[in-house]
């Protein structure tokens, strides 16, 4: 049977079972007992008896049992025996492991396709941009239009011709019933003129002939364009222009300034517009007069022009 004797705090009798070892031994600093006094199948005093694992207990069966550590799928344990130590890697992955959030690039690269009226594609696993090439492919032509649209009242899809003979409710005109053209006469002077005349007289070389009434052209538009004339005098200077129609004045006007003596003579630009009716059988000769105003002098200045539309 063991034994015991009262000894010291740090002093104690060993026994081991019922073999009395017969031996006192001193607890070394750091409270074990140096290995001479011990048996050899009590030399480890630094186990644990219990281990636990995610909540279940692991019970030692002895003193010197053995704790086994598995690889698990695609794990893989490396021992070192002289340094103590395990080592724990994955190798592979984990089979109950989940997809990454995020990676460098896709394990197996996929293509990218563009279909319907275009095709193209490209290979893309995630590690750089990818540009694709598209070919637009071409439309078949249909033989009418998969919705109908109106054009002026008549409904067309393609399928045949469609006739328009109105234009906002109006019927269009034949092609007896259009002028064969509209007809613009135009000349136009340059260089600085002058007149000091108070009657009216013709500047030399600026007219029109117009023709007579043909092809449903029955009228003509004529538009007179001085673009900088000026005149200079004491008495509010200025000048008349008018359109001679036929040896007969068609419509005047002109301008002054408004100082009686200006202390310079700004540009005026003049503009004189009117319809006249062409004749029968009979050409019609515009002619353009002009005349000072307050025995001022009138001056050109430049270009001038006059056209005529025919309708």
């Amino acid at each position: 049977m063991a034994k015991t004797v009262n000894c010291t705090e740090d002093i104690v009798f060993v026994s081991h079972g019922d073999d009395d070892m017969g031996k006192l031994a001193a607890l070394a600093a750091n409270g074990k007992f140096h290995k001479s006094v011990l048996p050899d199948d009590a030399m480890n005093q630094n186990a644990f008896s219990n281990v636990l694992v995610n909540g279940t207990t692991i019970v030692a069966d002895s003193q010197t049992g053995t704790l086994e550590l598995a690889a698990g799928t695609n794990i893989e344990l490396s021992a070192d025996e002289a340094n103590e130590k395990i080592t724990i890697a994955v190798i592979g992955k984990v089979a109950s492991a989940v997809q990454a959030d995020s990676a460098g690039k896709l394990g197996t690269a996929r293509t990218i396709s563009i279909t319907g009226d275009a095709s193209g594609s490209g290979s893309f696993d995630g590690s750089a941009d990818v540009s694709i090439s598209v070919d637009v492919l071409s439309a078949e032509a249909a033989t009418k239009l998969e919705t109908s649209r109106t054009i002026n009242g008549v409904s067309f899809d393609g399928s045949a011709d469609i006739v328009i003979t109105q234009v906002d409710g109006k019927d269009i005109a034949t092609i007896d019933e259009i002028p064969s053209k509209t007809n613009v006469l135009y000349t136009e002077i340059t260089g600085d003129l002058t007149v000091s005349s108070s009657e009216y007289v013709d500047i030399n070389d600026f007219k029109l002939t117009l023709p007579s009434k043909k092809n449903g052209q029955t009228s003509a538009l004529i538009m007179l364009n001085f673009a900088s004339p000026y005149a200079t005098g004491s008495n509010y200077p200025g000048i008349n222009f008018g359109i001679s129609y036929n040896s007969e004045m068609a419509a005047t006007g002109g301008f002054t300034y408004e100082n009686e003596t200006p202390s310079s003579f700004a540009r005026h630009p003049f503009t004189l517009v009117v319809r006249k009716d062409l004749l029968e059988e009979q050409d019609s000769i515009v002619q353009i007069q002009w005349a000072n105003v307050r025995d001022s002098v009138g001056y050109q200045g430049g270009f001038a022009s006059l056209s005529a539309i025919l309708s």
